[in-house]
């Protein structure tokens, strides 16, 4: 997230021409990461959790208007 402002900023500072040239030169490829299948159930589970609590938050915000 910082690296994606700072690349926003250099182009609009016109430290680089393109977005595409800022990114080039102010980032490299770095390792992949793959998710790990064995605790897909457990994200599953969180993220259900989370949109019941999203969805609880949005009630109650509609109840106090």
């Amino acid at each position: 997230m910082l690296l994606g402002g700072a690349i926003n900023a250099a182009t609009a500072a016109a430290d680089h021409p393109s977005l595409v040239e800022a990114m080039a030169a102010m980032s490299r490829v770095g390792r992949v990461i793959s998710p790990q299948q064995e605790r897909y159930d457990f994200y599953a589970r969180k993220y259900r959790v989370f949109r019941r609590m999203y969805d609880f938050q949005m009630e109650i915000k509609g109840i106090m208007g």
